[in-house]
């Protein structure tokens, strides 16, 4: 894998210089235990994990210099802690494709990976990370629901001229949502004369959380 440019910065992949072991002593295993606490640590003294310049980890140079500044390179552990709670419920919150659209109610859900697939009805396929627990809070303040990760929207009827919502478009209703090993997503829903089901790759809901211009395609 190569560097990935991200702004002023790169993402490196660092798979192989990195090892995940549970503090008890027993190798991380897949997936992670609950109520189990992990420490993940970079082998910085080693050398493997740099940065697209050069530095090693807990090394930085002055560009025009070349004079190391701070401490030698070190190993930079994290702690974590799997959460032990099954039951307990994390949060509550209202479906809601969007703050202007009253309409949805859960009729069916699928998972895949981090990423919970909602097929709501009229409010559309919605999909919610759920690695990212603060994204599910409502705001009380602003008595705002969670947005959701990314949508497939249905064809948003305004409650007040009944005239379509801008964005609006395919089904009437999503009624049933499930994945595949192969990274697809098929969600089936109604329009006014037929029924059907629709093809999507788990990448595109990514690309268009990323870029809100890019659509949901089809696979």
């Amino acid at each position: 894998m190569k560097d990935v440019p991200t702004g002023d910065h790169h993402r490196r992949h660092v798979s192989r210089s990195i090892r995940s072991t549970a503090v008890s002593g027993s190798r991380c295993p897949p997936p992670l235990t609950r109520g189990a606490t992990y420490r993940l640590t970079l082998k910085g003294k080693d050398g493997r994990i740099k940065d697209t310049s050069g530095n090693e980890l807990g090394v930085a140079q002055d560009p025009k210099t070349s004079v190391v500044i701070g401490d030698a390179a070190t190993d930079v552990s994290l702690e974590f802690i799997a959460r032990d709670n099954p039951i307990e419920v994390l949060t509550s919150f209202k479906l809601q494709a969007r703050p202007d659209y009253p309409g949805g109610a859960l009729r069916d859900l699928a998972q895949s990976g981090n990423l919970a697939f909602v097929s709501a009805l009229d409010a559309g396929l919605l999909v919610y990370d759920l690695s990212d627990p603060d994204a599910l809070q409502k705001d009380k303040r602003r008595k705002k629901q969670p947005d959701p990760y990314s949508v497939v929207p249905a064809r948003w009827i305004n409650p007040i001229d009944g005239h379509l919502m801008s964005g609006a478009s395919g089904y009437d209703q999503y009624w049933a949502v499930t994945t595949d090993q192969h990274n697809r997503v098929f969600a089936a829903g109604f329009l006014s004369t037929l029924a059907s089901v629709r093809i999507f790759k788990i990448e595109d809901f990514v690309k268009a959380h990323n870029d809100a211009t890019a659509p949901c395609a089809e696979a």
